[in-house]
């Protein structure tokens, strides 16, 4: 089946989140059918309230989606046989759950995101929102053994474990079933390039909010430690591209902004721009173990990163995107990470 057969229908999954809210925006000012499948009907009306107030014009479609029930969505794939592709955005990124909580979230929901799409019979893409320091898994080893499992949650922590084990599943189901799959490897996300808007307040935001309040003892990292972040409207444009490329089928990418400064440097920035107090003391980076940093010289030794990089920057120039990311040492990034609590408003927050 050629893209050209049936009309765009996107389903999106995780459609309430940052990421999500974005990319269904992207989608339908794209020209796609969108369908968000959020959890109640008031978050639902909360998705629409938000894409009129940032001038969609055009109607989306609404599902229930229940990741607890035999059907996820009432009906099956029946209910949404014109599904043309799927953004699987749906997960939780929260850190100091338990194994089991993580797996629920996260492993639990791509099996089931992967079992919905096997039924569709217009099906041509599957992107799957992965990570920039969990991608590149290998489905060979799935499935895991409960040894295998239990010494990874134990050495990486419940939440990036069920990360890496979510990558690798789904990349075993898509081959096992014959489902075409992307998948986007993103790094820090911040918000949107243009307005800063972003609603996210872990991460990189926890870290800026303390040194706002006083309570930042010292700076991550050092001159060789790299956090790279990618504004959420590239992201969100990124997959809409992917989607729809023949090319982009069974490859995973990593996104990201090359241009981010050092973490210390880009957070002394940050901070001098907002007017807090930017501690002097660094500490390394190993000693935070929940910090997503690797080498600024690039000596991580990790060859799907490269490559996936590499991939991007074709995708991004066949695709014509632009970049938009901020200048990462001025007020671009400070918009876009948060506003300490005080000060002008630089960002908007959506419940």
């Amino acid at each position: 089946m050629t893209s050209h057969e049936v009309s765009r229908h996107a389903l999106v999954f995780g459609a309430s989140g940052l990421v999500g809210r974005h990319l269904v925006l992207t989608l339908a000012e794209a020209g796609a059918d969108v369908t968000v499948a959020v959890r109640t009907a008031a978050s639902g009306a909360r998705v629409e309230r938000w894409l009129t107030e940032h001038g969609l014009s055009r109607s989306i479609r609404t599902t229930i989606v229940d990741f607890d029930a035999p059907e996820i969505i009432a009906g099956g794939p029946a209910a949404l046989s014109s599904v043309t592709e799927i953004h699987n955005c749906a997960g939780s990124y929260r850190f100091g759950m338990n194994a089991q909580e993580a797996r629920t979230a996260n492993v639990g929901i791509v099996e089931k995101v992967m079992d919905f799409a096997e039924g569709l019979p217009h099906l041509q893409r599957v992107v799957h929102v992965s990570g920039y320091r969990v991608g590149g898994q290998d489905p060979a080893t799935v499935p895991w053994s409960d040894d295998h499992r239990t010494a990874l949650y134990k050495e990486l922590g419940a939440y990036e474990a069920s990360k890496v084990e979510s990558d690798a599943i789904f990349q075993a189901r898509a081959f096992e079933r014959g489902i075409p799959w992307t998948i986007v490897n993103p790094s820090s996300v911040i918000g949107d390039s243009v307005t800063g808007e972003s609603d996210q307040h872990i991460g990189l935001a926890t870290t800026i909010e303390q040194m706002w309040n006083g309570t930042a003892a010292a700076l991550p990292g050092d001159e060789t430690t790299f956090l790279p972040v990618v504004t959420v409207d590239y992201l969100a444009a990124f997959m809409s591209a992917a989607a729809i490329d023949p090319d982009a089928a069974g490859k995973a990418y990593w996104i990201l902004d090359d241009a981010t400064p050092p973490l210390a440097d880009l957070l002394t920035h940050v901070g001098r721009h907002l007017g807090a107090g930017v501690p002097r003391v660094r500490m390394p980076v190993g000693v935070i173990k929940a910090a997503p940093a690797v080498d600024h010289q690039g000596r991580s030794g990790d060859a799907h990163l490269h490559v996936g990089r590499s991939l991007s920057d074709r995708l991004r120039r066949r695709a014509g995107l632009q970049t938009r990311h901020p200048d990462a040492r001025c007020a671009g990034v400070s918009r876009t990470v948060g506003r300490p609590p005080g000060r002008a408003p630089i960002r908007r927050r959506h419940d």
